[in-house]
């Protein structure tokens, strides 16, 4: 398809057979289609995608007659099975600069050819470097935070977005977690004078996304945030919340069921029935522990299910 994968080696005679000047190519740093660009790209639209993300893998430049090739070849393209498109995007997204393939992508209205809503995506400068600057070796994350601007708040595009696309269950979990745990603390962050964010605000938001997926979600609020901070003043405050919710994230909270001083079997040790009412004690212990983390100790939330447990009595009495 390209001049610089026309290039064959024979290892018992040492020739090298170039019929297209491929290695020429490869000196230059050019993208070249073998031949006549738009009948290679008519000849299997996925073409297109691979041209981008060799761009990307290797980061040549598009050669012109290439380049001016891919818009009228994008008929070919959407041909294509989406798993062929998506496989591509996870090799891309995997590069070290990405932002080589989806902004030459963008540029030539082949994102919009994939998806109508990436025409509004608010993508600049900006957006290619965070994109870049997020790890090669978390594609789900560079890939959501793409669709974090393409899809803003509509839940429901991109859940069928992420269906249409064929990712697997595991992706697209990984995706729409990132993306609704990145959009309900910016909201938080945007609601609320960073000032006035206590700590239990945050520790909420670490409850709600769970310890173990804080670091990564961070990495993509804090790629979405660069992007869309105001002023100098909001910026300070963003990076101060980023620092109190690392903090936050390695202290001796119980951000689960399963990090609580006591289980519930312990609960039911100390007389409680085996039941549904285990689970909503737990739940309630968790959300106390937020409120008041020293409460997270076996003596401490034994004497407040006693407390609890008593004022629940006066109540109904």
């Amino acid at each position: 398809d390209f001049t610089i994968n026309a290039i064959a080696y024979d290892p018992l005679t040492g020739v090298i057979d170039d019929p297209f000047n491929g290695r020429t190519d490869l000196s230059l740093g050019l993208i070249k289609a073998v031949g006549d660009a738009p009948t290679r790209f008519e000849e299997d639209g996925l073409r297109i995608m691979r041209c981008a993300r060799f761009a990307a893998k290797l980061e040549f430049t598009v050669e012109q007659k290439t380049l001016e090739a891919l818009q009228p070849s994008i008929p070919s393209y959407k041909k294509v099975a989406k798993e062929r498109i998506i496989d591509e995007w996870w090799k891309a997204l995997a590069t070290q600069r990405p932002s080589l393939c989806f902004a030459l992508l963008h540029q030539e209205k082949i994102l919009h050819s994939t998806s109508p809503d990436f025409i509004n995506a608010a993508v600049s400068v900006t957006t290619w470097s965070q994109l870049n600057l997020l790890s090669s070796e978390q594609p789900c994350t560079r890939l959501a935070f793409l669709l974090l601007e393409t899809f803003v708040d509509d839940q429901k595009k991109l859940s069928a977005f992420l269906r249409e696309m064929k990712l697997s269950q595991k992706q697209a979990q990984a995706v729409e977690v990132a993306i609704r745990a990145t959009r309900s603390l910016w909201q938080i962050f945007n609601a609320t004078s960073a000032h006035a964010l206590s700590d239990i605000d945050l520790r909420m938001w670490i409850a709600g996304v769970g310890r173990a997926e804080v670091k990564e979600c961070l990495h993509l609020f804090r790629a979405y945030g660069i992007c869309h901070l105001k002023d100098s003043n909001t910026e300070e405050s963003f990076f101060r919340v980023l620092e109190s919710i690392v903090i936050l994230a390695e202290s001796p909270c119980a951000y689960s069921r399963k990090e609580l001083a006591l289980s519930g079997k312990d609960l039911m040790q100390l007389g409680i029935e085996k039941g549904p009412r285990i689970g909503q004690l737990l739940d309630e212990m968790r959300k106390a522990t937020l409120l008041d983390p020293q409460l997270n100790t076996g003596e401490s939330l034994t004497a407040w299910l006693k407390e609890s447990s008593g004022s629940s009595k006066s109540s109904s009495a």
